[in-house]
């Protein structure tokens, strides 16, 4: 059986989802639980038909929230802040995709420089080639 979510859980389900336009992906991956267990809060919180779903704006996978909708919120100012948690968790999240990029990048600068060197190689070889065979080197 799945054990139950704390109130603070639940909270930041919900501030993520409504005053920073995460999607409930996002949430949920940031939270570290299911997309139905996002959607089952979600669900919740606007089944009373008090709270209306947010404008969803896309947002950059793995983004860090940097400002609240103009929107009013009829959540309590406690709930508004994003959670120090998932900010860190946000944080590291690009880091790691940073320090993905930047792997990435330098297997193409290496894969750039074996393909410049093989070439190089292959150029010296040629030019030999025509000087042996009595025809002028491609260099003036």
């Amino acid at each position: 059986m799945p054990k139950a979510l704390s109130e603070e859980t639940k909270q930041q389900v919900i501030n993520l989802w409504m005053n920073h336009n995460y999607s409930q992906q996002q949430v949920a991956d940031y939270l570290g639980i299911s997309y139905k267990t996002v959607n089952r809060i979600v669900n919740e919180y606007t089944a009373d038909g008090a709270h209306e779903p947010p404008k969803r704006i896309p947002m950059p996978g793995r983004a860090v929230p940097i400002a609240q909708t103009d929107e009013p919120s009829t959540m309590t100012e406690e709930h508004t802040a994003a959670p120090p948690d998932v900010v860190r968790k946000a944080v590291l999240y690009r880091i790691a995709d940073i320090d993905d990029e930047c792997n990435a990048a330098e297997a193409k600068i290496n894969a750039l420089r074996e393909k410049n060197h093989a070439l190089t190689k292959e150029r010296g070889e040629l030019e030999i080639w025509l000087e042996a065979n009595g025809y002028e080197s491609t260099e003036n």
